[in-house]
């Protein structure tokens, strides 16, 4: 799991970030039609979707979801009472854990990206920064957002294959 939260999304973003770098006419990043316009776009309808896959897992009556993951389950540290107790991990808690990131990261990312587009205009940042900063900050900006981009995106590959592979086999 780590490769797909971590490693993955920085590969990614790492890519998209070089491909911006090396474009000759550098597309606007901020504003109306800028990338982040775009991407709030298709980021509109992944938290209901989220939300409603966190409420169907939750709600499935399945007996099969409430068994640990086996002799290589993982477990989270959670605090009960006061004190920090280890839980290994059944089929539907991680199940859970993992729709509850995506959604709050999806929720994260479209409030981000519409801020970025509509919150700055280019031209007056154009007009504020000289090039050299605009285009750090352009970069800077870019990269940190396709980061936990690519990460909502990879972990929902890893959900969506848990699901349609893992859910269904026995332990």
């Amino acid at each position: 799991m780590r490769a797909f939260v971590w490693y993955w999304p920085m590969v990614l973003a790492g890519v998209g970030t070089a491909m911006y770098l090396l474009s000759p006419l550098k597309p606007d990043v901020f504003g109306i039609n800028g990338l982040f316009h775009g991407l709030s776009q298709v980021l509109i309808v992944l938290p209901g979707f989220y939300i409603a896959a966190l409420a169907a897992v939750a709600s499935l009556s399945n007996s099969g979801l409430d068994e640990d993951l086996g002799s290589d389950a993982p477990s989270v540290t959670m605090e009960i009472r006061d004190k920090s107790v280890p839980v290994t991990l059944t089929r539907r808690k991680f199940l859970l854990l993992a729709i509850a990131y995506v959604s709050v990261l999806s929720l994260l990312l479209l409030v981000t990206g519409v801020v970025l587009a509509y919150g700055f205009d280019p031209n007056t940042m154009a007009a504020i920064f000289p090039m050299i900063v605009l285009l750090g900050l352009n970069t800077l900006t870019l990269a940190v957002f396709l980061y936990f981009f690519a990460s909502l995106i990879s972990t929902t590959v890893h959900i969506v294959y848990f699901l349609a592979e893992g859910a269904h086999l026995p332990v």
